[in-house]
């Protein structure tokens, strides 16, 4: 497997399928994982699957659990070409990931879902993109489409005075990068987990 981070690195490593597990989850080598963290993820999954009303469940992503160091630190990422999620395994240790939550200054939320949502909001905008135009070969197309879709909620958001920073200090910085997908996801991370 290989992550590319938002900067352009490229990370590879090797995966493994877990193979008792309710959802098609892989591992990576660098990850050792415990009956309590795949616990966690799947917890994470049907939680997520329900805040989001997910019906069909055989659409859902390739999880792949990796390290800090797989995911250049990233807590997770969603990548809508291959339809697969990477969740960083840090935050499957549900005790210091709300610790570590708690360190944030404004995050969309404190509830350890926090991540896994946000990427399963990302797989579920994927997802509606499929129904409509079918299948997404190139990401940086798909991209284009849909920051170009959330554009206009933001641009409404914008006309009412709406401080981006309400909702994350990521959601603020993505906003100023043009990056609407990630500020519309953000706030709906903040209306589903408060």
């Amino acid at each position: 497997d290989e992550y590319q981070s938002p900067k352009g690195s490229i990370k590879k490593f090797q995966t493994r399928k877990v193979k008792n597990a309710a959802y098609d989850i892989h591992v990576s080598e660098n990850v050792n994982l415990k009956p309590k963290m795949l616990a966690e993820v799947n917890r994470q999954i049907n939680k997520c699957i329900d805040l989001l009303g997910v019906r069909n469940k055989e659409a859902l992503p390739k999880i792949v659990i990796a390290s800090n160091d797989d995911l250049n630190d990233a807590l997770g990422s969603y990548v809508a070409c291959e339809n697969k999620l990477y969740i960083n395994s840090e935050t499957l240790h549900r005790k210091a990931y709300e610790k570590y939550l708690a360190t944030l200054k404004n995050p969309a939320s404190r509830n350890p879902l926090m991540t896994m949502l946000h990427e399963m909001i990302h797989w579920q905008d994927a997802r509606k993109y499929v129904a409509k135009f079918g299948e997404i070969t190139q990401q940086d197309e798909y991209m284009a489409h849909i920051i170009e879709k959330h554009r206009s909620f933001v641009d409404k958001l914008v006309q009412k005075r709406y401080n981006f920073a309400e909702i994350s200090d990521y959601a603020s910085r993505m906003y100023i990068g043009g990056r609407y997908d990630e500020v519309m996801t953000e706030y709906r991370v903040k209306k589903l987990l408060g």
